[in-house]
């Protein structure tokens, strides 16, 4: 089996909760489209060849990225599960992996790609998720465990119970597949939700179901899995980013020596 990888970006959705009219993925964070930030990661993971599900709002996202990616178009936005399904007929007789990730995950970054992508590959699993622990996971797809402490489903907020809620490890909706083992399995994906639609967290659950093998790589950084559905977390989203810019710029220009010594007399005191 090959050691390759493909990355497909889903950007297809229409944003509902967002306050204005223009998709999240092309909202703007340190001056640079959502979306930009996230593809830019992936080719900076060293991933050559890219895919990008486009939809509500597709000639946008084409003409922000430009033309050095593989569009299809989802035309009905049916959910993500709907949205890889569209992927398949691209990758007929593909022996390698699919990084799988969202538009909206601004603070996606190549080393933690890098690092889920060579823990896939170690492991030799089926799928891996990428996880994280919030101390508020608010309404985050939480992972739920079987007794063991494997990965048997993700379930989304709207569909977990009060218990399920009060679980911390939550879902970045960024996944590691082996495409010969999930895209067959993409069919089986249903539609009984709340929401109405065929969710890619369900393939999960699937998997687990046929015995495969579920892994999950846990970030450090709390703030890798969150991504942007509303103004508020958009928001919330431009102040880490310009505290993470501030921490940067101190670490690179650190005060001059004298300063320091002065400090350190007035502590001191």
């Amino acid at each position: 089996m090959s050691n390759e990888i493909i990355g497909v970006t889903l950007a297809a959705g229409k944003s509902t909760r967002m306050e204005d009219n223009l998709i999240k993925v092309l909202h703007r964070l340190n001056n640079e489209p959502i979306i930009s930030r996230v593809v830019d990661s992936v080719k900076d993971a060293g991933i050559d060849r890219q895919i990008v599900m486009i939809g509500h709002q597709g000639e946008a996202v084409r003409k922000t990225l430009g033309e050095n990616f593989e569009y299809i178009e989802q035309k009905e936005q049916l959910g993500t599960g709907h949205a890889l399904l569209q992927v398949v007929p691209l990758l007929t007789d593909y022996d390698g992996h699919l990084l799988v990730l969202v538009g909206d995950a601004p603070f996606i970054t190549s080393k933690i790609l890098r690092e889920l992508i060579d823990y896939h590959l170690s492991v030799d699993a089926d799928a891996t998720i990428l996880t994280g622990y919030l101390d508020e996971p608010g309404s985050y797809g939480r992972i739920i465990r079987d007794k063991d402490g494997k990965v048997e489903r993700i379930v989304e907020f709207k569909n977990a119970t009060r218990e399920e809620r009060e679980i911390k490890e939550v879902n970045s909706a960024i996944y590691c597949f082996k495409a010969r083992s999930i895209l067959p399995l993409l069919p089986l994906i249903d539609n009984y939700n709340v929401k109405g639609e065929y969710l890619l967290t369900d393939i999960i659950k699937i998997v687990y179901k046929k015995g495969l093998k579920i892994c999950a790589y846990c970030s450090k950084d709390p703030n890798i899995v969150r991504g942007i559905n509303t103004a508020e977390e958009l928001e919330l989203a431009e102040e880490i980013i310009k505290k993470k810019v501030t921490a940067e710029k101190k670490r690179k220009n650190p005060p001059p020596l004298r300063i320091l010594r002065n400090m350190e007399k007035h502590r001191e005191y």
